[in-house]
């Protein structure tokens, strides 16, 4: 009876540690403003997304695939993806920007994934 008593007051202990060690704490809000990634202005790549909080873009060498890249132009906010068929893709959930290119009426182009 000595052991399952002293064996539950254990228990009872760690558990009372283990809740002082991993209490939460509460953190002030920060007061910086928030700039969203994506603004819906934006007619290129380059001027659509803006630099999340700490980092910066920076315009890369002029002819490079990188210029090529950020330059690249974008359909306006909000269009929605379509399929090869034509048919709305529906993937408005995750998709930020459509880039403004024409693929053709072949139905050449092949999806990567």
């Amino acid at each position: 009876m000595r052991k399952a008593l002293f064996f539950v007051l254990f228990l009872l202990l760690i558990v009372a540690v283990c809740a002082q060690v991993f209490k939460t704490r509460k953190i002030a809000p920060a007061e910086n403003v928030v700039i969203p990634i994506v603004g819906a202005k934006g007619k290129k790549v380059l001027t659509r997304f803006n630099a999340p909080a700490g980092y910066t873009i920076i315009r890369t060498a002029p002819g490079s695939f990188s210029e090529y890249l950020q330059l690249m132009p974008l359909k306006p906010a909000g269009t929605p993806a379509v399929t090869y068929k034509g048919d709305v893709a529906g993937t408005e959930g995750y998709t930020a920007a459509i880039v403004d290119m024409s693929i053709g009426k072949e139905n050449l182009q092949q999806c990567a994934d």
